[in-house]
């Protein structure tokens, strides 16, 4: 199900259109090959030719030639020469007037030609296309989840990559509420849609796994363990997580738990090629890092993924520990938006009250005997925020709010600059800052963070 791309569909429809040579990055699940997709069919409604090509069914170059062979009706001189196969496929497009060629996930593709003769390794095979795609005259798209599995094998890759392209175009996260459409569009009901929209966390691939088993299961809370533990979703994180080198796994258990300072991963893990795995796991787009001052703090951006290395790594099989953790997995979006604040911003809520925060120093969660505080954020200028978090309705949170603040006072003699309560789906007139999608996602658009 196609949701809501239309800014990225303009772009990158006027970009091809000038002949741009286009790097399309983005994790696995988030959609590249289903707007690429829309893309070509949109641009071939407008008598427009295009050619798309998956590098990760290339067995042998011979496939690229075979599929050029479809979509002209040519016949095509069949070789496994994958100089040759390049060469020709660029050559016959141009004779063809195919103006767009994508190669999705283009790294398989250079990976296995490059051990192929007469290339000697991934350089040849990268300099080779950059020289065809500068004389080719129409648009070209490369899409991948990491370019970093090639730093291993070209020598200054980024130097070499960075002269291919034209753009460079990172695909992020559908917002929660359009994330919410696909999954009612599997006719889940309203309140388990919501409950499955806080474990996709935007990802349409996790999104269509979850509610499809949904209709099997008719529970979100079991429906989420059934991904996790037997469904395409855990053998998906499997597959990842077992290829990632064993300090980014060891990095993924600690994030799961919470952000971590730099020094703190030091600590935990003794293991030289901790920067290694932490510049691979960021450009994959599994964590994020926000840098504070002198130190750096990193966290996990795939939510459904920290919640699968959880069950995993701890052999959990109860689904009231994912209901536990579900609803943790928004608190934590929001803490890191909060985070990364780092110049002064003022912010109107849903009732037009304004609040000015920021630079922000720190955001905690934490626990006063049995009251639990989802958000507490203080600034430089020593102003403090605290905010209760929900999906859903923020009425039954105004309750706990003000138990929030009695504990604050009472416990730690703090009392709050700011009290919020935070509500992505619905907002209510309160005395307390209520702040709903709209709200956070204007503070999200100043400070550069994504789309919620």
């Amino acid at each position: 199900m196609f949701i809501n791309r239309d800014s990225e569909i303009q772009f990158l429809k006027k970009a091809l259109k000038m002949g741009k040579k286009i790097l399309l990055k983005g994790k696995r699940g988030i959609g590249k090959s289903a707007l690429m997709k829309k893309i070509l069919e949109e641009l071939e409604a407008e008598g427009i030719r295009t050619l798309s090509l998956d590098c990760q069914r290339v067995s042998m170059p011979s496939r690229l030639l075979l599929k050029l062979s479809e979509k002209t009706g040519r016949e095509v001189t069949i070789s496994e020469n994958p100089y040759e196969v390049l060469e020709t496929l660029f050559r016959i497009s141009m004779e063809e007037d195919i103006s767009v060629i994508f190669f999705d996930e283009f790294t398989y593709l250079v990976r296995d030609f490059s051990r192929r003769n007469p290339y000697r390794g991934s350089e040849s095979v990268i300099a080779h296309l950059r020289s065809l795609i500068s004389e080719f005259e129409g648009g070209v798209v490369f899409a991948s989840s990491t370019l970093l599995s090639l730093s291993k094998l070209v020598r200054g890759y980024e130097r070499r990559m960075a002269r291919m392209f034209d753009v460079v175009f990172k695909l992020e996260n559908l917002t929660l509420s359009d994330t919410l459409k696909i999954i009612k569009g599997y006719g889940v009901p309203d309140n388990d849609a919501v409950i499955l929209v806080e474990a996709s966390d935007g990802v349409p691939f996790y999104a269509e796994s979850l509610a499809l088993s949904y209709l099997r299961v008719k529970n979100p809370e079991e429906t989420v363990m059934e991904e996790l533990t037997r469904g395409a979703l855990s053998e998906y994180f499997r597959a990842i997580y077992t290829d990632l080198p064993i300090a980014a796994r060891r990095i993924l258990e600690i994030l799961a738990t919470g952000p971590k300072t730099y020094q703190t991963l030091v600590r935990e893990i003794a293991d030289d090629t901790l920067p290694f795995a932490l510049k691979y796991l960021l450009e994959l787009d599994f964590i994020g890092k926000i840098k504070k001052q002198k130190t750096a703090i990193y966290y996990l951006k795939d939510k459904l993924l920290g919640i699968w290395v959880r069950i995993y790594t701890e052999e959990i099989r109860d689904s009231a520990f994912v209901a536990k953790l579900l609803p943790l997995a928004f608190e934590s979006l929001i803490r890191e938006l909060f985070l990364s604040i780092k110049r002064e911003i003022e912010i109107t809520d849903y009732q037009g009250k304004k609040l000015v925060f920021g630079p922000v120093e720190r955001v905690e969660h934490l626990r006063l005997g049995d009251i639990e505080i989802n958000l507490l954020a203080h600034d430089e200028k020593g102003r403090i925020l605290v905010g209760e978090i929900t999906m859903g309705s923020p009425q039954k949170k105004i309750q706990q709010l003000n138990k929030v603040i009695k504990a604050l006072k009472d416990k730690l003699g703090i009392s709050p600059t700011y009290t919020v309560l935070i509500s992505y789906f619905q907002g209510i007139k309160s005395d307390h800052i209520v702040l709903t999608r709209k709200e956070l996602n204007s503070i999200a658009k100043k400070i550069g963070f994504r789309p919620i």
